[in-house]
């Protein structure tokens, strides 16, 4: 199901807003507030953000999520509609820009329009020199295509959606394995096995004593 997160100050809008997505057989979580809501954003598909938010800039937020290298579709609603309002939203980050009031349809469409070109996008994953093409289920490292089991290719998707975040063992053995009960040895043998396919790329892929692994 598709994940929308939605930031307003409003309560009016923030009602009307849920009641239309649902509607849409959307997932959606509502805020009043950009703190401390960044990691609600690494597992989302699209944020919707009124940046006229009181005491909190919006557009900072904006630029936050763009230098954590979250992929997110992000659409700024804002009663600001100058054209140097919009160019600074879309410098900030932002896929689109609509003006309040709007019209619920339009909306519905630009989100649509937002999610069909963030999905391509999510169908594709690199950091540094390592790509992959999750549609063809390939992989190349500086151009070369590696061959990965199964298991070596969730765990990489994994970790390429979840960049520079510290990924515990429990959340791969749960993610990746789709079993709680996986030992953290069978987890440490995988990963070393992805790490020697990768080459040199491969030592991106830190160990965290204790706790985990971490892309970076």
């Amino acid at each position: 199901m598709t994940k929308i997160i939605i930031i307003d100050n409003e309560k009016d809008v923030l009602k009307l807003l849920k009641h239309h997505f649902k509607a849409e057989d959307y997932e959606v979580t509502c805020f009043k507030s950009c703190t401390g809501i960044l990691k609600e954003c690494q597992n989302a598909d699209l944020l919707l953000i009124d940046i006229d938010l009181i005491a909190e800039n919006g557009l900072d937020f904006i630029k936050n999520i763009r230098e954590e290298g979250i992929e997110i579709g992000i659409i700024v609603i804002s009663a600001k509609c100058e054209q140097s309002d919009k160019i600074n939203g879309f410098l900030s980050g932002a896929d689109d820009y609509i003006a309040k009031p709007f019209d619920i349809i339009e909306l519905k469409a630009r989100i649509k329009a937002v999610l069909r070109r963030i999905q391509g996008i999510k169908n594709e994953l690199n950091f540094k020199n390592i790509y992959m093409d999750l549609s063809q289920n390939k992989v190349r490292v500086k151009k070369k295509n590696i061959k990965l089991s199964a298991l070596e290719f969730r765990i990489l998707a994994h970790f390429l959606s979840n960049k520079k975040r510290l990924i515990e063992r429990y959340e791969l053995a749960s993610e990746v394995w789709g079993d709680d009960s996986v030992k953290d040895k069978a987890i440490n043998i995988a990963i070393s096995r992805l790490k020697r396919k990768l080459g040199k790329s491969g030592k991106a892929l830190d160990a965290v004593r204790g706790q985990g692994y971490i892309l970076c």
